[in-house]
């Protein structure tokens, strides 16, 4: 009976993790994806101008571990940081000390199968548009990080920033990258107490002569 319990409990287990992996991913499949290449921003095809300002979802930030084969994703793995759910190392996956199946990349070089990516939910401040922005690159991640790192420790309301590029040193001399770069907050509005006024009250304070007493 305890065997049976244990594989009743594994089954249950994967088939939960099957049930969210395959949930996230149709969430993710809602956005259009938001890339950075050479120094621009691109939705698709369109190139978003430099500048454009988009409301930021910190809360949202993700790392995803995708693993290709003939230039398809075969296997992807989604990690929500806001709920602490941890991204394993690139040792903790397969295809690490072994890299007999690695294919060749454009250099000619056998190239890991697996990538690491951010992932960012942006809101478009002029259309409403919501966008994921997915970056791999190191410049890109830290960029990420950097931002999310300061909305938590500014205890704001969701950061408005303006895409912006950067550069960052590489052995190859400086690199373009991503620079996400906070403009604004988006804070509900105060709220304004209501002031009753009831009327003069007597005594010398309730002069209401506008003139200036000198």
């Amino acid at each position: 009976m305890k065997d049976a319990q244990m594989t009743k409990d594994l089954t249950t287990t994967t088939e939960a993790e099957n049930i969210r992996q395959a949930a996230r991913d149709e969430v993710a499949s809602q956005y259009k994806r938001l890339k950075f290449k050479k120094g621009n921003y691109w939705l698709g095809n369109e190139n978003i101008e430099l500048g454009t300002e988009y409301l930021a979802q910190p809360v949202g930030w993700c790392k995803e571990w995708i693993k290709f084969h003939d230039n398809k994703i075969v296997e992807r793995h989604v990690y929500r940081v806001a709920l602490k759910e941890k991204c394993p190392e690139r040792h903790e996956l397969d295809e690490y000390e072994d890299k007999s199946g690695w294919e060749l990349g454009l250099n000619g070089e056998p190239q890991d199968p697996w990538t690491l990516q951010y992932l960012l939910p942006l809101e478009n401040q002029e259309t409403g548009e919501l966008v994921m922005f997915i970056t791999p690159s190191i410049g890109g991640r830290r960029a990420v990080a950097t931002l999310c790192d300061t909305w938590a420790n500014q205890r704001k309301g969701p950061p408005i920033i303006s895409l912006q590029c950067g550069t960052m040193p590489t052995k190859y001399g400086d690199t373009p990258c991503p620079n996400l770069k906070i403009v604004g907050w988006d804070e509900p509005p105060k709220e304004v107490k209501e002031t009753k006024f009831d009327g003069p009250k007597s005594g010398p304070q309730t002069d209401m002569n506008d003139e200036i007493p000198f």
